[in-house]
């Protein structure tokens, strides 16, 4: 039930960019990966589209909705849900789940813009070293 309601606040926050979010027992290292969904392309296939779209046609190819999963047992997400769990409201999972997607993106190739990452890694990084969220700064 905990990780349910989790899950469905990542979808509100990643809206339009996931098809869903849910668990899943293939992962091991990782906190989270992107899955095709069954009958959508394969990754091959998507990257054989992105480069016709942008090298032939000229278009922009738009980043495909995938299916994120999640790693229950990873120490990351282990902790992500027992800080959902104990404050629903609490500024720093946010940019946790929108680090998380990209970095999945990135892994991926599929991130069109990684330099778009650093302001909120800084800002990651300033909320871990201070303590303090958004809403707590002066």
């Amino acid at each position: 039930k905990e990780i349910k309601s989790f899950l469905e606040y990542v979808e509100s926050i990643l809206e339009d960019k996931i098809i869903s979010a849910k668990t899943s027992d293939k992962l091991y290292g990782s906190p989270c990966r992107l899955a095709n969904p069954a009958s959508g392309p394969t990754s091959s296939q998507q990257r054989a589209m992105r480069y016709w779209t942008q090298n032939i046609s000229g278009e922009k190819f738009s980043i495909p909705k995938k299916i994120l999963e999640f790693n229950p047992k990873h120490p990351i997400v282990e902790n992500l849900i027992r800080m959902y769990n104990e404050d629903k409201d609490n500024e720093m999972i946010k940019p946790i789940v929108i680090q998380l997607f990209e970095n999945s993106l990135l892994s991926e190739g599929d991130l069109p813009n990684p330099s778009s990452m650093v302001p909120r890694i800084n800002q990651l990084i300033e909320m871990l070293i201070t303590g303090k969220s958004d809403q707590e700064k002066s």
